[in-house]
């Protein structure tokens, strides 16, 4: 019996992918795989290929019907931005599926191969570089219970260590790979299109018909494909283009690639057969600045070219020139000149947020934009992928953020110095409305209707920009954090789970807590954590010795266990602010002493808040350089006077609402920060999915922190602390639910952390232009 292999392509929506801009983004076929297919079809296995992209299948549902085929193999690609998903699908398959062997591909693994396995045990096999050859043999290899190790291009597991093999040589006879298997992707004319920007005639493709790039950009991978160019033949690439228009109805082509216009032999054989074989595709392709001339233009013009894509970037020579483009500002403007003089139409790729990026070269590229005859423009933000030349040296530059989901290119995760995620996002809209709002650009959209089906898209693209670009639809930041830290091996475990999986970006250390030791192991494998102190006076013993601290101890020797025994001592002046002083100093050196850099202050049930204290707080930020405190203040609107949590709760929050009005202007004027809004203690212990949505609903514009009290529960817990009556492990399972992710994502809430939100001295206001 033959074996079957699945092919799939990771379940990502294009909210995922595009963010806000989700309507006007592509939806490309998964070329590789189909090339995969195509190849194991040959050998006689049993192929299907499962895009769940396309498909916008859940995880679920992706994982029913791989389970419901019983492949003996499965193969998934992995982009940076969908490592996390396709781990989570392999998990599943392998707990039904227990004798599938998942092998895994794609510019991720060819960027970290030995981390990638390691860190996801249930990737088996990794193919690393290009996939048909090694694929081949390995399948072979896994069919007749061969030795792995001498299979060049893989790496893999073999008992209980990952094996990284040597790589395989490029393969230099493209033509001698099958046309991709086209045939087992959903409806190509259905779920297919590229991006608006470069369809003139429904339904298109994209197709790329070279490996290798001349470029030595420093933010591009080449790990896969290196930078010497192999090419499909003219001949080759016209009969793929003809079967598409024959089997599937394509009128369009996109040229997903940067070298199509490269070679003007190649161009010109091109032309001819298209000329020859009468095909009337309406073609685009992008391309270097530096390898256009006009004798190019007017071929590619001869055979259907009506768009060029050049690789723009910056608009700044330093930038262009650190990023090693090797291209001057004039060598664009020439290219984009001449493409324009040849009646073709131009579109301008350009990054914001570049290592070096400051406000003055976000202004030249600004005005280069509006500067240059283009009829669109994509304007993304600079993302470090693992496997580029940029990645190790990254945090020289900025800051990064650790969560692979978020590398899209439509999320700002890296920030320069000097910038902020705020001036990058407005510069962005900036750049767009200014660019949309010509009235040269709008009649540029009307001369390309071709069909009332074109009209629907162009409309939903310029729907979706322009609802982007309104203030109201910035997205709202929400920074989520863990109280009490170490306090418990159970609190520790709960959080652990939740770090992993991307929902906590803080945590609260108790460095008085039982498990404060385990706590910054745990932190310390989790290096993108931030961590603040969570400053703590009751329910632990001292950091210091009890007769330095004496006032601060009830009869058992210990904190006082109740918080109004506390206040009750403290306002009659039975406890020394002296030792409370020393107490506070030493449970924040304890944590430098770990080697961690504080971002922020709080205290357990809120004790930093009272007055004295907060004082002392204010001090102890500026002595250790700590620059956010917590102001537990949420918005008094309809929903909090509503909202079902026991009345008691809801007056300390007006007493906390009331002290942090008076604090701000006391952090403002010693130069401290806080969130806008702090959400979390109304609900602590008892965060519900009903409560969270109500917390979503009621985020304003700007910063916001959540924090919440997940633990994986046990008697130690319970015996301690019980007396909260905290729902612990049904707050984790809600943190953890799909449906909190979709809720994070249908109201537009940015997941960050408080030093990607620090705010600097400059007006964002200065990188918009009267236009």
């Amino acid at each position: 019996m033959a074996s079957k292999i699945t092919f799939i392509n990771p379940p990502l929506t294009t909210l995922q992918r595009y963010g806000a801009l989700s309507n006007a983004g592509a939806s490309e076929p998964p070329l590789g795989l189909a090339y995969l297919g195509a190849v194991t079809r040959k050998m006689g296995i049993q192929t299907i290929l499962l895009d769940a992209c396309a498909l916008r299948l859940s995880l679920e549902a992706s994982l029913q019907s791989v389970i419901k085929e019983q492949p003996d193999f499965v193969g998934l690609t992995l982009a940076t931005m969908s490592v996390g998903v396709a781990s989570k699908l392999a998990e599943g398959i392998k707990n039904v599926l227990k004798r599938c062997t998942i092998i895994v591909g794609g510019p991720h693994l060819n960027a970290l191969p030995q981390q990638t396995l390691q860190d996801n045990p249930s990737f088996d096999i990794g193919v690393v570089g290009e996939g048909e050859r090694t694929l081949e043999e390995l399948l072979r290899a896994l069919e007749s219970g061969r030795e792995l190790s001498d299979i060049r291009g893989i790496v893999f597991r073999k008992e209980n260590r990952v094996f990284v093999n040597s790589p395989r040589e490029r393969i230099q006879d493209l033509d001698s790979l099958p046309f991709p298997a086209f045939d087992l992707l959903p409806q190509l004319n259905r779920y297919y299109r590229p991006t608006t920007q470069s369809i003139l005639r429904l339904p298109s493709a994209s197709l790329v018909t070279s490996r290798g790039c001349i470029g030595k950009c420093l933010f591009c991978d080449r790990k896969t494909f290196g930078n010497e160019i192999r090419l499909h033949s003219a001949s080759y690439i016209v009969e793929m283009i003809e079967r598409l228009q024959k089997v599937f109805g394509i009128k369009g082509i996109m040229f997903e690639e940067d070298n199509f216009m490269l070679f003007h032999k190649r161009l010109a054989e091109f032309a001819e057969l298209m000329r020859k074989r009468r095909l009337k595709i309406a073609w685009s392709a992008q391309s270097r600045v530096d390898t256009i001339n006009d004798e190019k233009l007017r071929l590619a013009r001869s055979c259907g070219c009506w768009q060029i894509l050049y690789g723009v970037e910056s608009g700044s020579q330093k930038i262009l020139d650190f990023l090693k483009k090797q291209v001057t500002n004039d060598q664009i403007e020439e290219a984009v000149r001449l493409t324009k003089k040849r009646g073709i139409y131009t579109k301008g790729f350009f990054m914001i947020g570049n290592p070096q990026e400051s406000l003055k070269t976000l202004r030249e590229t600004q005005e280069m934009i509006m500067r240059l005859p283009l009829d669109d423009v994509s304007v993304t933000f600079f993302t470090p992928y693992p496997g580029t030349d940029i990645w190790p040296s990254i945090l020289q530059h900025g800051w990064l953020d650790g969560d692979w989901e978020d590398y899209t290119c439509f999320n700002p995760v890296f920030i320069p110095f000097g910038l902020t995620k705020e001036i990058l996002v407005k510069a962005q809209k900036g750049i767009w409305q200014s660019f949309y709002s010509r009235p040269r650009i709008i009649v540029s959209y009307v001369r390309r209707l071709r069909s009332f089906s074109l009209l629907r898209e162009f409309y939903r693209s310029w729907h979706s920009l322009s609802e982007y670009v309104r203030p109201s639809a910035i997205r709202k930041t929400l920074i989520v954090t863990a109280e009490d830290f170490g306090l418990n091996s159970g609190i520790n475990q709960g959080i652990e789970r939740l770090i992993m999986k991307g929902m906590i970006r803080g945590v609260s250390l108790v460095s008085t807590g039982e498990a404060f030791f385990e706590a910054t192991k745990i932190a310390k494998n989790a290096p993108m954590l931030e961590v603040g102190v969570h400053l703590c006076l009751l329910e632990t013993e001292p950091t210091l010795d009890g007769q330095e601290v004496s006032t601060l101890l009830g009869k058992t020797g210990r904190f006082e266990n109740k918080f109004i025994r506390f206040l009750l001592r403290y306002m009659s002046g039975r406890i020394r602010t002296e030792h409370i002083r020393r107490e506070l100093t030493a449970q924040i050196e304890k944590v430098r002493q770990e080697g961690f850099e504080i971002t922020y202050l709080n205290g357990h049930q809120h004790i930093h808040m009272l007055p004295g204290i907060f004082q002392m707080t204010i001090e102890l930020a500026k002595e250790y350089d700590i620059p956010f405190v917590r102001l537990p203040l949420v918005p008094l609107d309809s929903r909090f006077f509503f909202k079902k949590v026991l009345w008691r709760r809801k007056l300390g929050q007006l007493a906390l609402n009331f002290l942090s009005s008076i604090y701000r202007k006391k952090l403002e004027k010693n130069g401290l920060f806080y969130s806008d809004y702090s959400y979390g203690f109304m609900e602590s212990g008892l965060l519900s999915l009903e409560h969270l949505k109500d917390i979503f609903l009621s985020l304003r514009q700007g910063q916001s922190e959540l924090f919440c009290h997940p633990a994986e529960e046990n008697k130690s817990l319970q015996r301690r602390f019980g007396h909260w009556k905290y729902h612990w492990q049904e707050e984790s399972q809600v943190l953890d639910s799909e449906e909190v992710k979709q809720m994070i994502d249908s109201f537009k809430i940015r997941l960050s952390t408080f030093r990607q939100n620090e705010p600097q001295n400059q007006n964002p206001d200065m990188i918009l232009m009267d236009v």
